[in-house]
């Protein structure tokens, strides 16, 4: 993604995998029963952009850190919905 700001050929490409992103992020959202306004699927988009990036730059050895992040996520979400109930 960020190679597409030096490479206007890749523009298209990121374009739509940020596109397939936010209406994945709505369709979860919904899944959960959110309403996916904006702003809610602008948040959870940066967050699991942070969360990639921090993958890239640490590599492998950050794998620990990352389940730790997503189940971070998982809470995050269960909470918005009421349901902080521990999942599996």
């Amino acid at each position: 993604m960020i190679e597409a700001q030096g490479r206007p050929e890749l523009l298209p490409l990121a374009r739509a995998h940020y596109d397939a992103f936010r209406d994945f992020t709505r369709s979860f959202l919904e899944a959960q029963g959110l309403a996916p306004d904006d702003a809610l699927v602008q948040v959870l988009m940066a967050l699991g952009d942070g969360m990639v990036h921090q993958r890239v730059v640490f590599g492998e050895d950050h794998h620990a850190d990352m389940a730790r992040r997503i189940e971070g996520f998982r809470r995050l979400v269960r909470s918005m919905t009421g349901d902080r109930a521990d999942s599996a």
